[in-house]
């Protein structure tokens, strides 16, 4: 490993304390040395900072990058922001435990909404717990840290299946030692996507089961609530719920509130949060600066459409019989989010062009069908491979709630490559999140001191998630660091165009190697599974 001096950078440190002008020193992979001033050797490859800032490398604590991993382990879009360190197999996604029989794993990859088909592994993945899927991202060599949580729906496919049903005790048991043999392992924790199917087929008592397990092993639950719109508050009430009678640490996915009806519930979630942290519930959660989101267009009808699997999803979409209701069901969804109007086409399965980037209404013009009807036909099309960006929430609010201190700044996008990822119309979280905060919030609208917002991507993850190597600048930590102009660092992707990446970023080390190199992509690559053992993880309590 080469040894790598950082001179008359700020240094702001990750724990919110102000920035201090000095030098740092990573040698052998960590943080030897921070000072005022580090005599410079012949040995170093130095790096003069004078009016930049230097950072902990950031970790997304929120990142989809699973589905991408296989076939872009540079993960361009995130490495330009800066990050380091990401945690994936959220939401319940991502197509790990498998059932060691071949033929019990269709309509797994579903779960990960094929965008693992056309990677290297072809859509066929060779693993079937933590240990192995470890061992598959280590062969594509990745440029940044993975730490991967366990899906909780292929957990609850793979034992109990696909049909909407409560799972039986002797089936609990079996999940129970399941997640516990994948958290041995290394897992972080568990993710539970409780809107989409087959995990929103648990109840309570199956989410308590599995996360009294994960807390007796060291991990934490995040949870993608049941419900973000009418329902919020009682689906952030279930998560506590569990959280409480389980003794696990639950962390809330991307905290927000959908739809004009119920604008305010965000904040309102917040105060139950804060309200669950003083009785001793240790919750956590986080946040994205958009005011839109992205899933799939499944989202417009109710889970019942997807029981049972992809041959029955299928089926009920062409079954006229139901046509009816399912149509008067996708009408009021779209209505609750302001019409066909607001919801943007944003990616298909076989990258069609015909309708990326248009909405809804605008779509249905063009194939002179309803509405409704457009939606149909695109997940039909698509075999479920169609998503949307949907404008759903309050801007104002999603300001006040990022502006909150104890709240963590995410990306819940992927690591995607240009132009490779070009002829898809993503969410430009994924190309964006960080350096919307640290550039136009911090420097032109002051809505967080820079200090406050690092922290909030940086120590103030690594404390909640339990990653002790790394988060901080600090000697003896890992040598993860992030150096970007104060000036100049910016988000450039919109929703109307794929990319272009962020500017700003200068250098970026991962594991005390250079990944970016003066705003140059390094062809080698440094990144790590990270383990939660290895880590030397300890999860803290909220306060």
């Amino acid at each position: 490993m080469g040894k790598i001096l950082i001179q008359k950078g700020l240094i702001v440190d990750g724990t919110g304390s102000s920035g201090f002008v000095g030098d740092l020193l990573i040698e052998n992979g960590k943080i030897s040395k921070i000072a005022p001033e580090i005599e410079s050797n012949s040995g170093y490859k130095i790096i003069h900072a004078e009016g930049l800032v230097v950072i902990p490398g950031i970790i997304d604590g929120h990142s989809h990058t699973e589905r991408t991993i296989f076939r872009n382990p540079y993960s361009e879009s995130k490495l330009f922001q800066g990050v380091t360190s990401e945690v994936i197999c959220q939401c319940g996604e991502g197509i790990y435990p498998l059932p060691e029989a071949e033929e019990k794993r269709a309509g797994f990859a579903h779960l990960s909404r094929g965008v693992y088909s056309g990677s290297a592994m072809d859509g066929k993945p060779t693993w079937t717990t933590f240990a192995t899927y470890k061992e598959a991202i280590e062969e594509v060599k990745p440029a940044l840290n993975l730490l991967p949580l366990i899906p909780h729906g292929a957990l609850h496919a793979t034992v109990v299946g696909w049909g909407n049903r409560l799972s039986t005790e002797a089936e609990k048991e079996e999940m129970k030692q399941l997640a516990k043999q994948n958290m041995e392992e290394g897992a972080w924790g568990l993710s539970f996507g409780l809107e989409y199917p087959p995990s929103s087929y648990a109840d309570l008592a199956e989410l308590t089961a599995l996360a009294k397990t994960i807390g007796e092993s060291g991990g934490y639950c995040a949870f993608h609530l049941r419900n973000e719109d009418n329902f919020l508050l009682e689906a952030i009430q279930e998560a506590l719920d569990t959280g409480r009678e389980s003794d696990c640490p639950v962390h809330i996915s991307h905290l927000k509130a959908d739809g004009k009806p119920n604008w305010g519930k965000a904040m309102k979630g917040l105060e139950m949060i804060r309200e669950a942290q003083k009785e001793g519930v240790r919750v956590t959660t986080e946040q994205y600066p958009y005011e839109a989101f992205s899933t799939t267009l499944s989202l417009l009808f109710g889970g019942w459409v997807q029981e049972g699997g992809q041959d029955l999803y299928m089926a009920r979409l062409t079954d006229l019989g139901l046509r009816e209701k399912l149509e008067q069901e996708i009408i009021v969804n779209m209505d609750l989010r302001g019409g066909p109007e607001q919801i943007v086409i944003s990616q298909t399965a076989s990258q069609r062009t015909d309708c990326k980037g248009k909405t809804i209404a605008e779509t249905a013009k063009q194939w002179a069908i309803s509405p409704a009807q457009v939606v149909i036909r695109l997940l039909l099309e698509e075999k479920g491979g169609a998503w949307g960006v949907f404008f759903g929430m309050d801007p104002k609010e999603v300001r006040e709630v990022l502006a909150q201190p104890d709240v963590m700044v995410i990306s819940d996008g992927f690591g995607l490559s240009l132009p490779s990822d070009s002829a898809s119309f993503f969410h430009p979280r994924s190309f964006g999140s960080f350096t919307k905060v640290l550039g136009p919030m911090v420097r032109v609208e002051k809505l967080l001191s820079l200090e406050l917002a690092v922290h909030k991507m940086t120590g103030l993850t690594a404390k909640y998630l339990g990653i002790s190597d790394r988060g901080i600048l600090k000697e003896g930590l890992v040598g993860d660091v992030t150096i970007f102009d104060p000036n100049t660092i910016t988000d450039r992707a919109t929703f109307d165009e794929t990319g272009p990446y962020s500017e700003g970023v200068k250098y970026v080390i991962v594991n005390g190697e250079l990944a970016l190199d003066d705003g140059i992509l390094c062809e080698e690559r440094h990144g790590k599974v990270l383990t939660r053992f290895a880590s030397g993880a300890k999860l803290s309590s909220s306060d």
